[in-house]
């Protein structure tokens, strides 16, 4: 059974993918990290993917760039607490619009550590129909 050691000074933290319209980049929450046990060391490029019949977003992370042009360097805070990186390439490559994919992914609009066709290791799918947007906030 694997474990993953508790850390002190730790603060609770939404587990959340969120992706932002203004700027056009993925985040993940200091909680979502923490879950997944990502960090600089482990997760420093991403693939992405997108599925049109489904309607849902692919992520497999990685920590060595493996030369096939589809990896992107994830940017981390000062801390190292939270990630991001460009949603461009979905966009561009599918024609997409950035309302169509932004707004907030909870728990239920996230499912991870699946295994994803074209990717060589499990990765992480957002389903586009389940994000909370600001208009449903309301």
């Amino acid at each position: 059974m694997k474990f993953v050691i508790a850390k002190k000074g730790v603060r609770p933290s939404n587990i959340k993918v969120t992706i932002r319209e203004k700027t056009s980049v993925v985040s993940f929450s200091a909680g979502f990290l923490r879950l997944y046990n990502m960090n600089k060391e482990n997760s420093r490029y991403v693939r992405q993917a997108y599925s049109v019949k489904d309607n849902e977003i692919a992520f497999e992370f990685n920590s060595e760039n493996d030369d096939s042009g589809e990896m992107l360097k994830v940017s981390y805070n000062h801390s190292g607490s939270t990630a991001y990186f460009p949603i461009k390439p979905i966009l561009i490559s599918f024609s997409l619009e950035i309302e169509q994919i932004s707004g907030s992914y909870w728990p239920n609009a996230i499912i991870a550590q699946t295994k994803i066709d074209g990717f060589k290791k499990e990765g992480f799918i957002l389903k586009v129909n389940k994000r909370e947007t600001p208009d449903k906030r309301k």
